[in-house]
Order: C-alpha cells, then sequence, then structure tokens
C-alpha cells in the first residue's frame, strides 16, 4: 500500500501550484463567492489526498517524508479552514491570519516536492516490475 499511496500523493503533485494559483487569484478578485469557491475546492483536493499520507508514515524509508507531508498539509488544511471561516463569518482578520497559515504550509509543502518525487518515481519504477 505504500507504493500505491506514493504514487497517489506524486500524482497529486502536479495539482499543487494551479491551487494556490487559484487561491491568490480568488483572493486578488475580493470576490467573497469565488474565494469561498476556490477554498472549498483546495479542502477538498487536500482532504482527500491526506488519506495517503498514514502509508507513508508506517514504513520506515518513507516515514520521514510522511512526517513531513503530514505536517504541510495539516497547516494547509487548517489555514484553508480558518480563512472559510472567517470569510462565512464576514471576520477578515481570520480569513488573513487562515491564509496566511494555508500558505505556510503550501511553502512547507513546495520544499518536501522533490523527496515526494523522488519516492513517487520508486514506487512507479516498482509497481512496474512487479506487473511484469
Amino acid at each position: 500500500m505504500t507504493v500505491e499511496a506514493s504514487i497517489a500523493l506524486g500524482a497529486a503533485d502536479n495539482d499543487f501550484t494551479p491551487m494556490a494559483v487559484d487561491v491568490v487569484s480568488a483572493v486578488g478578485s475580493e470576490d467573497p463567492q469565488r474565494i469561498l469557491t476556490v477554498l472549498n475546492s483546495a479542502l477538498t483536493f487536500l482532504t482527500e489526498n491526506q488519506k495517503n499520507i498514514p502509508r507513508l508514515q508506517e514504513y520506515a524509508f518513507t516515514a520521514p517524508v510522511g512526517n513531513r507531508l503530514a505536517d504541510a498539509y495539516a497547516m494547509m488544511i487548517d489555514g484553508a479552514t480558518r480563512a472559510r471561516d472567517g470569510l462565512l463569518a464576514g471576520d477578515g482578520a481570520a480569513l488573513e491570519a487562515g491564509l496566511t497559515t494555508f500558505f505556510d504550509g503550501n511553502k512547507a509543502y513546495v520544499a518536501i516536492s522533490p523527496d515526494l518525487g523522488d519516492l513517487a518515481d520508486q514506487a512507479f519504477f516498482m509497481k512496474r516490475q512487479l506487473l511484469r
């Protein structure tokens, strides 16, 4: 299952930059409905992919990357949730604080991305070898 989780998380990596760009663009638009839609999409994307992280954490070889991913995902999910809740409550300070946390988590993710890519490449190679 670690192989499948590595491949899934590696595949999701391609969607992180567009997700962050969408959030920046939505915030720049100052359109509350657009911001809400983008934050909800980001939360769906993150929570679905987050389910694969424990598989990396369970295996000694992938645990260091899994643990760092868990931290980055937790920050992004917490930040997006707090930003969304702040928006819905009309609390600009909470929205701003949530976005700051979201982007701090995104920066942490970007730092891990090359290591995740290496794991995904290795996992894909292993899967191909097993299916021969």
